[in-house]
């Protein structure tokens, strides 16, 4: 897919967002939940057993989802960008074969979008795990 054919198609927006999405929602994530905990279970200078703020574990939790919703959403658009930007060899009236396509034409795009796959399951897996480890962990515990 040409970079003029991302545009019509959603803008180079929609690439870097297919691109990039998947690592800033992990980021994000990984920030603000550390944040939520660390503040929670370590006010001062002594650890806590239990958290000190209500509502310690929904949130971190509700964060990291939100964030899996993200990297999932992000995720999805590189995949969709992908396959709309490399035509099947084999579809039904499609003719294509090596000799005819420009060498050039679509090869950055297909490469974001192909990147983007690669970084979105990456990062959404990070995330997923991060998820399993809130559940299946005390907040504070050791």
């Amino acid at each position: 897919m040409s970079m003029a054919t991302a545009e019509r198609r959603g803008g180079s927006a929609a690439l870097w967002f297919g691109l990039l999405g998947a690592a800033a929602a992990w980021s994000v994530q990984e920030i603000v939940a550390y944040a939520i905990v660390a503040h929670s279970c370590y006010p001062r200078m002594q650890p806590l057993a239990v958290p000190s703020l209500v509502g310690t574990w929904g949130l971190a939790l509700a964060v990291t989802l939100a964030a899996l919703l993200v990297a999932l959403a992000s995720l999805g658009t590189a995949l969709r960008l992908w396959r709309a930007a490399r035509p099947l060899p084999h579809a039904a009236g499609n003719d294509w074969s090596a000799e005819t396509e420009e060498p050039d034409e679509g090869g950055a795009g297909r490469y974001l979008a192909f990147s983007g796959v690669l970084l979105g399951a990456i990062f959404t897996a990070l995330i997923a795990y991060n998820a399993i480890a809130i559940v299946l962990v005390p907040v504070c515990g050791w």
